[in-house]
């Protein structure tokens, strides 16, 4: 019993340790570039801790530089970064490309650490 006692006071004296560091909150994004990099950016934010899931989905893309007139759009994650241009264009960077899109638009990216 006294061993509990000592083990249950050792963890509590730990839970405090003074060099702990704390975790910067997560900026929720709906525009973002450099997703995995430590520059990332939040609109004009930098965020040195990256961004993550879920990122954004867009609707409606096409490869940027391919022929549209036979090319059929879709879904894209951007895993890398998202952009509008206007209210009916954005850009969207996936790990395999750079698409163009015109549909709409689900999600966020989770960018930490950022700062003007």
């Amino acid at each position: 019993m006294a061993f509990l006692v000592f083990l249950l006071t050792a963890l509590l004296s730990f839970a405090g340790l003074p060099n702990a560091k704390l975790i910067p909150q997560a900026q929720l994004c709906g525009s973002y570039t450099n997703a995995y990099t430590n520059q990332a950016t939040c609109g004009k934010l930098v965020c040195p801790y990256g961004c993550s899931w879920p990122f954004i989905t867009a609707e409606n893309c096409s490869p940027v530089g391919a022929a549209s007139a036979n090319m059929n759009t879709t879904s894209q994650t951007c895993h890398i970064a998202f952009s509008r241009v206007n209210n009916q264009l954005a850009t969207c960077v996936t790990k395999f490309g750079t698409y163009q899109c015109t549909g709409g638009t689900t999600g966020f990216a989770a960018c930490t650490g950022c700062h003007s």
